[in-house]
Order: C-alpha cells, then structure tokens, then sequence
C-alpha cells in the first residue's frame, strides 16, 4: 500500500524512508478520528441551516483535498 500511495503523494516518499508502512497507516486513521470527532462535536451544537453549510464546506475542502492528490500539479509531479 505504502508504494502506491507514494506514487500519488510526495510526502509519503519521505515517510516511506524513515519508517514502515504502519507510521503512514496509523497517522493516516489517527487524523481521520481526530478530524472526525471535532465535526462531530461542531456539528452538536449547530442548528439544521448551519449544520447545512458547515458540511457543505468540509465536501468543498476534502474535495480539494482529492484533486491535489489526483492532481499534485507542474512542480510536485517534477519530483515523481
């Protein structure tokens, strides 16, 4: 898994030398729970129209996240 996932993120290469693939696992579930939890706390105490647009926001971001791991872009893919 580590090896596919560094073809498409840069920063994995430099993971990928320092430790195993369980480092890139476990950060990766790790800040996936974190993330997870603080939405679900914000999203508490939200009404329904905030409720609404907070998680039409987090789509917007994590959907920008995915093109630039599709996508990195001219300069990241010179270092692929």
């Amino acid at each position: 898994m580590k090896k596919d996932l560094a073809k498409i993120c840069f920063p994995v290469r430099f993971l990928n030398d320092i430790k195993g693939e369980k480092v890139v696992v476990n950060f990766s579930i790790a800040a996936a729970r974190k993330a997870a939890c603080t939405n679900a706390l914000v999203l508490s105490v939200m009404n329904t129209d905030q409720k609404i647009t907070h998680i039409q926001t987090l789509d917007l971001q994590v959907s920008k996240i995915a093109q630039g791991v599709l996508k990195p872009g001219y300069f990241i893919n010179l270092f692929l």
